[in-house]
């Protein structure tokens, strides 16, 4: 469990693991969450150590940046929350991130277009569509809104 080291209502550092001693605190870490909620007893005023609880860290989107959790001190209920925090992409980053996704799937159908591709006219048709609603891609308005087109 990580722990926030709190003084005078801000937080210091975050802990992994709680330190051995800690200030003029030996066997710091076997106390337990109720001595370490108020340390005043150790002679050190306004100062604290509470559980830290995280939400799960955003999955992986290109299209956004995640940057380190954001923590919140909620002294009633003695913990330190942290919220991940996500940011869009710049507009002209994210539609440089929507080309190379049509470009690698413009490069995936190549093949269709082959004069020796097994396909029939039909086929070809559908992909020559395909193709070309991929390539109409970045007349969308909204990079964060996509509309892939499907086969």
């Amino acid at each position: 469990m990580k722990y926030a080291e709190i003084e005078n209502n801000n937080i210091v550092e975050i802990y992994n693991v709680l330190p051995e001693s800690w200030r003029n605190v030996s066997n710091f870490n076997s106390l337990t969450d109720q001595e370490l909620s108020d340390l005043s007893w150790t002679g050190n005023e306004g100062c604290c150590f509470y559980p830290v609880e995280t939400n799960a860290k955003p999955s992986s989107d290109p299209l956004y940046e995640i940057f380190e959790p954001e923590y919140s001190i909620d002294h009633e209920a003695k913990k330190v929350t942290g919220s991940w925090v996500q940011s869009p992409a710049e507009t002209e980053k994210a539609w440089d991130i929507i080309r190379i996704k049509r470009t690698a799937l413009l490069s995936t159908t190549d093949w269709t277009q082959l004069s020796d591709s097994p396909l029939s006219e039909e086929e070809k048709n559908s992909y020559v569509d395909y193709r070309q609603k991929l390539r109409d891609i970045t007349l969308q308005p909204d990079p964060f809104n996509i509309e892939w087109p499907q086969l």
